[in-house]
Formats: structure tokens, sequence, C-alpha cells
């Protein structure tokens, strides 16, 4: 009986401990270019995603992930009606990924999340959901920035200030003064003492958040384990001797 409640308990562990150690939320964005500007981008980091730049117009896509474990600094307070919490990590606690023209702006620095809840004079509650990343010295400095609200519909949308989140929003395509939320991304610096600078920025028509479902994998890994449990249990019992 001891030996059947061992293995159960061993189950558990094995079906809990990934999950348990770390939560990955995750989520994609898409929208329209407000603006795509570069210049002398020609060889600079990244300078293939601001090339054939058109200015206003066009489209990008993006998703991002980050994993709650690898919070360094956490800010929160109330103050005046609003409430705030402020989240920090390594590079390797956010992750952005911006797409245009089949090129790719991968992030990388130090990111934050800013969560923020206030009621306005009219008495609709507001909330604001960003992140973003700063890397970079005085020869180099990339940035970016998403910022999402849901314009459309000021009503509470977050599942409190906390990192894990789930929410899903669809906008209306096109410019527009009810998209739902706003990017920007940056690279500027010098090159044999040539200034190079490359801006986007554009709003976000969809988004969505949500806690990432563990791999296929990792169900196979312990559906696999589960027969080899269950066999070793048995063989262990049968080789017990017999009380006397």
């Amino acid at each position: 009986m001891a030996s059947m409640y061992k293995l159960m308990v061993s189950l558990v562990v094995l079906l809990f401990a990934n999950s348990a150690t770390a939560v990955i939320i995750e989520g994609r964005f898409s929208g329209q270019f407000w603006d795509t500007w570069g210049q002398n981008m020609e060889g600079a980091p990244d300078g293939k995603f601001w090339a054939n730049d058109t200015g206003w117009g066009g489209s990008f896509t993006g998703n991002f992930w980050y994993d709650t474990d690898k919070v360094k600094t956490v800010v929160s307070g109330e103050e005046q009606g609003r409430e705030y919490a402020s989240y920090s990590g390594a590079n390797d606690f956010l992750h952005i990924f911006l797409r245009r023209n089949g090129q790719e702006l991968a992030s990388s620095g130090t990111g934050s999340i800013n969560v923020e809840r206030y009621t306005d004079r009219y008495g609709k509650v507001k909330e604001f959901f960003s992140f973003g990343y700063g890397e970079g010295n005085g020869s180099s400095y990339r940035t970016g920035d998403i910022s999402f609200s849901p314009y459309r519909q000021p009503i509470p949308f977050l599942d409190g200030l906390d990192l894990i989140q789930t929410f899903s929003f669809d906008g209306n395509s096109g410019y527009s003064p009810e998209y739902l939320g706003y990017m920007q991304f940056m690279n500027r610096g010098y090159i044999n003492d040539v200034y190079y600078e490359g801006l986007v920025s554009g709003e976000i028509n969809k988004f969505e958040i949500h806690v990432r479902v563990p791999e296929p994998s990792s169900w196979l890994l312990f559906l696999c384990a589960l027969p080899l449990l269950m066999l070793r249990h048995r063989i262990t019992v049968r080789t017990l001797p017999n009380p006397i």
C-alpha cells in the first residue's frame, strides 16, 4: 500500500514539475504602419528590416513571449485612484519579434512589462498593458515598445495586475482612432563615424495573450514514463520476501 502511494505521488510530481517551475506567457499582434523610416541603414544592425521603406502604410505582424520566473524587479503601488505594477528582467525574460516584408526584427536587451488601471472622471475604467526592451551603448542603441489598451472598448480586460494574463481583442483594420494599441521600434548609432537611424511605428488592430500550452513532447515524456513506473512497481512487489 505504501509503495503504491509513493508511485502515485511520483506520477503527480512528474506531471506537474514542468509547469511548476516556469509559467510562459505568449501572444501575437498585427496592424498597420504609421511610419517606416531609415537613414544610412545599409550595414547597420537589423538594416535589412528597414530596406525599401515607403513611409506610411503596409502591414506588420509579430509575436512575443516572456518567462514569469525570470523577473528580477517588481515595483507596484496605488496613488490617486491609479493602480500599477512594473516587472523587469534580463534579456532572457522578454522576447519580441516584429515582421514586415519577409524581414524579422528580434528583441534583445533588458525587458520590462507595465500593467496599469485607473478610473477616469466619467467613471470609465481604463486599463493598459505595455512591454518593451532597450539595449545599447554610446555607439549603438535599440529599443522596442508595444502598448495595448482597447480604445474601442474602455472596459476592464486585465486579470488583475499580475504577469499572467489571458485576453484577446480584434479591432478595425486600417488607420482609425479606434485602434487597439500602438508600437514603436528604433535602432540608431554610429558606424565609422557615420550616423544611422531606423524607426518604425504603427497601430495594433489585433492582439492576444495567453498561457503557453505544454508542448506535446512534455506530455509524451510523461506518457512514456507512466508504464515504466507501473512495471517497476509490479516487479518490486513480486520480488519482496513474504513475511513469516
